[in-house]
């Protein structure tokens, strides 16, 4: 890919991650899905425009209390669906 497009691109991207992403849940759904799966030792390859999106999802998160309400949405739906809750 160009560079220039490329630049354009996360441009656009850090300009309106907002609109496709407007929930702290869906930005966290997506950092989770970019992560890698497996690590062995340090032997992690990340492509650039990967590293990008997790920097840009991560940072989002960190700014606005997303990774707080995320957690918390995602700590709720674990308890609703455990057999052992009586409501």
């Amino acid at each position: 890919m160009l560079s220039t497009v490329q630049s354009a691109a996360q441009s656009m991207l850090q300009s309106g991650w907002s609109v496709l992403l407007p929930t702290a849940e869906e930005r966290a759904r997506a950092l989770s899905a970019l992560l890698p799966c497996a690590v062995s030792g340090n032997d992690v390859n990340v492509s650039p425009g990967r590293r990008f999106m997790i920097d840009l999802l991560v940072g989002s998160l960190m700014a606005d209390g997303g990774l707080e309400s995320a957690l918390h949405a995602a700590i709720t739906a674990e308890i609703q669906v455990w057999p052992w809750r009586h409501t």
